[in-house]
């Protein structure tokens, strides 16, 4: 999948309000500079900084300790800011600890919190500690059936672990949630394959590899497939795609890369929005234009980006996260 997945698909940056659930009787309203400080992480978060939205959540949490959103935001954004670098699974242990410890403090808070019991079980997920990690996500099932990214990251473990039976199950489940998820069609693809159900596989695997251009994966096992089916030509062409996508995915590595070094470099945002709109992945490019055009409102480029993909600068979004990074 792409470098920055987007993850993740639960808003967060929200205005803050909204009271834990539950049967007893939710905490007082955060006072005024507990809100103040929520406002600020929101504003450096969109500012592409960080660690000055880390310090301002911190803030909102002492001054509301027991109101989970705060929480919740908190742990979202640690559980993005362990990553140690760019496309690797090398991980800031004591930063992952801080972000599940925010978490749990958080389901502690709202047990009727769906988001609070997710983001809990991704984190888990990158210790790892599995069954930790099922847990969270199966209560997050629980509180809302109809949460896709947890059907989609429970059917990930089951596939992981070799139960192919419940690794389908919630993967269905997910991709009538998630339709335009395109790891969710790779992996029941991968699924189908495995038991030789190939003009199905094949149908997956060409939907994934629609969804993103970027990630080999559908492309790689398109080929194998077209050689199962004894499609020599379809074989050949996926090769050829395959070849090109791996060349376009030097690239944008290299242009993400960038981004990673420098968090506030506009022009750094657009190089990765021009790739993503080159291979036709329009939200993608667009939500990096408009990342571009909020770290430099005059970023004249960005703004042509913007007009030919058919939007404008957004005033903002995004999740204190980047969006569920693996």
């Amino acid at each position: 999948m792409s470098p920055v997945r987007f993850l993740l698909h639960v808003g967060l940056l929200a205005a803050s309000g909204g009271a834990c659930s539950g049967k007893s009787a939710p905490p007082p309203a955060p006072p005024a500079p507990a809100k103040e400080a929520f406002a600020r992480a929101r504003e450096h978060f969109l500012a592409e900084d960080s660690v000055r939205a880390a310090e301002e959540l911190r803030r909102a949490v002492e001054l509301a300790p027991d109101w989970a959103e705060y929480r919740i935001a908190l742990g979202k954004l640690l559980y993005t800011l362990c990553s140690v670098r760019f496309s690797t699974a090398t991980y800031d242990r004591s930063c992952l600890e801080q972000a599940i410890a925010e978490l749990e403090r958080a389901c502690t808070l709202d047990p009727r919190s769906a988001e609070a019991a997710y983001w809990t079980g991704r984190a888990f997920e990158r210790v790892p500690d599995v069954p930790a990690a099922r847990a969270r996500l199966e209560a997050a099932l629980a509180i809302q059936p109809d949460h896709g990214p947890a059907l989609k990251e429970l059917g990930l473990l089951a596939a992981n672990e070799g139960d192919a039976e419940r690794a389908k199950e919630y993967l269905l489940r997910a991709r009538e949630l998630l339709p335009k998820d395109n790891e969710v069609h790779f992996q029941i693809g991968m699924l189908l394959e495995s038991e030789d159900r190939l003009e199905e596989a094949k149908a997956a695997f060409l939907r994934a590899a629609e969804l993103d251009p970027a990630h080999p994966g559908p492309l790689t096992r398109l080929v194998m497939v077209h050689q199962r089916l004894g499609d020599v030509d379809a074989a050949a062409r996926a090769n050829e795609e395959l070849t090109r996508c791996k060349e376009f995915g030097k690239r944008l590595t290299q242009a993400t890369q960038r981004y990673e070094s420098n968090r506030r470099d506009s022009s750094a945002c657009l190089d990765v929005a021009v790739l993503y709109d080159e291979v036709g992945m329009s939200t993608t490019a667009r939500g990096w234009a408009e990342r571009a055009l909020r770290l430099d409102g005059n970023n004249a480029a960005a703004k042509e980006l913007l007009r030919k993909l058919g939007g404008g600068a957004s005033p903002g979004g995004g999740e204190f996260t980047d969006g569920g990074a693996r």
